[in-house]
């Protein structure tokens, strides 16, 4: 983002250059850059930085992969900060709570006359005062921030898979056992960013089968669960569990200590010859803290006593921790409902993402000293939307598709907000974002309101090659 000879340059997140935007001038034929002060930099993992300039400011928008507290899940949305022409704070916004900032009656500008709020007056007053609120805001959280750890930002959820190789399983069964699992962390793998797998198999020996190291290469771990080769003989459940404890869940096998913690034990029957007692494991100190899940397969598990230990091995409650399939052909009916017991996401119905993973402020433009446009791709299964937002309310209204005016399916996956624009008309504003996938082949949207409704509108359609993948006003 270029003013004269000055340079606004966004950077990655490291050790060299820890803040995301930085000013650079060009002095006697040599670059010289330094990091803008008062950036907001938010806890996660930053996966992308948007930069959009006006005469009101500037808008930086950054993408951050990060956890809610005791939950399991990952969510991707963004942190946006507005600075002012000098650079100074003026206000800045989290969203990963978007759903109670969303004001659904909060007006939209459609096509009446463009005129400054007459609260406009005292604006320098005001601005001054956000300033000094948001400087104090930054004083207080620095020193929570210099606590918290790399290690917390990007613990992420590890998920140890414990499987029964015993002789009393045949071969095309174990066979069935390892597509299971496969499965499930295919299916994992898409709704959990930071999930970290490691595979134990247990027997007449116990042995890990791959690590949580090994897990960060997924098709790599995919493939050496396909090349596992069944141990045999007795059922050490019970010796396996704590060999994960001690094994799996320890730092020098990649386990991070405030990562949350998840057992997954897949056993055809009771245990037998195992040499350590179960509730013994179970009540073990490193054992605090872990999830623990338990499937158990076939008809042995229609015994009291079985069904007790299935239960043991489960964390309460067993309505949600503990389950029972006929045969290994039943396991994959288990994979939604064990999905969502593990890595349940808030405001989702059924399996659809609403904004967990909206990805707002995606691309952005400024529309005046209060108001921005943040383009949110990954809203409601990648069908995308836009959110107009207002600074100094914190308060925004979220714009998209609405069933009734395009086909669902077309809509899904569209990217609708990988690009967004305002187009000052004559007497009016009028808000377009671009969606590159809808239909396989883009289109460009405009805010059109409909009777009631007020949602974004088909208005041009790629016939050959994409569009909406970048929208310039002109």
């Amino acid at each position: 983002m270029q003013d004269e000879n000055r340079l606004l340059v966004t950077s990655p997140r490291t050790e060299r250059t820890p803040g995301p935007l930085h000013r650079c001038s060009l002095v006697q034929d040599e670059i010289l850059c330094h990091p803008v002060e008062h950036v907001p930099i938010p806890k996660g993992r930053h996966r992308g930085v948007t930069v959009v300039r006006s005469q009101h400011g500037v808008l930086i928008c950054i993408q951050v992969l990060a956890r809610r507290p005791h939950s399991l899940s990952s969510e991707l949305t963004g942190t946006c900060g507005l600075l002012g022409p000098d650079l100074r704070p003026q206000a800045q916004a989290n969203f990963f709570d978007l759903e109670n900032l969303l004001d659904p009656d909060a007006c939209v500008d459609t096509g009446d006359c463009y005129s400054n709020k007459e609260d406009s007056k005292g604006e320098d007053a005001n601005t001054a005062r956000r300033r000094r609120a948001l400087e104090k805001e930054e004083e207080e959280e620095e020193d929570e921030e210099e606590e918290e750890d790399e290690e917390e930002e990007e613990a992420g959820t590890e998920i140890a898979i414990i499987l029964d190789g015993s002789g009393s399983i045949d071969p095309p069964d174990f066979q069935r056992a390892k597509d299971f699992i496969s499965n499930m962390m295919r299916n994992f793998y898409e709704k959990c960013f930071e999930c970290k797998f490691a595979l134990v198999q247990y027997g007449g020996v116990i042995q890990t089968e791959f690590d949580l190291r090994d897990s960060q290469d997924v098709m790599a771990s995919l493939a050496k669960v396909q090349n596992i080769t069944q141990v045999g003989s007795v059922t050490k459940t019970a010796s396996a569990m704590k060999h994960v404890l001690d094994n799996i869940f320890t730092s020098r096998h990649g386990s991070r200590r405030k990562a949350s913690k998840v057992m997954v034990v897949l056993t055809d029957g009771g245990i037998f010859e195992d040499p350590l007692d179960l509730t013994t494991v179970i009540n073990s100190p490193k054992m605090h803290g872990v999830e623990r899940f338990a499937i158990g397969v076939g008809e042995e598990f229609k015994s009291a006593r079985t069904e007790r230990e299935l239960n043991l091995i489960a964390s309460d409650p067993d309505e949600t921790h503990a389950f029972k399939v006929t045969n290994y052909m039943a396991l994959d009916g288990l994979l939604s409902k064990l999905r969502y017991n593990i890595i349940s996401m808030e405001g989702t119905v059924g399996d659809a993402l609403h904004y967990q993973l909206a990805q707002i402020g995606f691309s952005a433009q400024i529309l005046d000293e209060r108001q921005v446009l943040l383009g949110a791709v990954g809203a409601f299964d990648w069908s995308g939307g836009a959110l107009l937002y207002d600074t100094r309310s914190r308060r925004g209204r979220f714009l998209n598709q609405t069933a009734a005016a395009v086909d669902a399916e077309a809509a899904q996956y569209s990217y609708l907000g990988y690009a967004v624009a305002v187009l000052h008309k004559t007497c009016s504003l009028s808000y377009v974002a671009g969606a590159p996938r809808y239909k396989h082949h883009g289109a460009v949207f405009e805010l059109q309101k409909e009777g009631t409704e007020t949602s974004f509108l088909p208005v041009l359609e790629g016939e050959q090659v994409p569009a909406g993948e970048s929208l310039h006003p002109f």
